[in-house]
């Protein structure tokens, strides 16, 4: 399935879960790591597991940036992913 975006929109125009996901997944500090969200009225809760504690945090980094980010809960474990 593809799916099309359009190019004039705002980026705060898609919803949080959306950014969020494309945020992590676009991160190169992330590859290895098997991190789990969930977003809900400006409070990002991460969960899952990093393999080191440099990824955990900028797992955390990566979303403090996103508009409409008020809290992150960041429960993510560190050890082998």
């Amino acid at each position: 399935m593809v799916q099309l975006t359009r190019v004039d929109e705002p980026v705060d125009a898609y919803p949080l879960t959306f950014r969020v996901a494309r945020a992590l997944r676009s991160s190169p500090y992330l590859h290895g790591s098997s991190i789990l969200f969930s977003a809900k009225s400006g409070v990002v809760t991460l969960r899952g597991t990093a393999v080191s504690y440099y990824q955990k945090q900028m797992a955390q980094e990566v979303l403090q940036k996103l508009a409409d980010v008020d809290e992150i809960d960041n429960r993510i474990e560190v050890g082998i992913a």
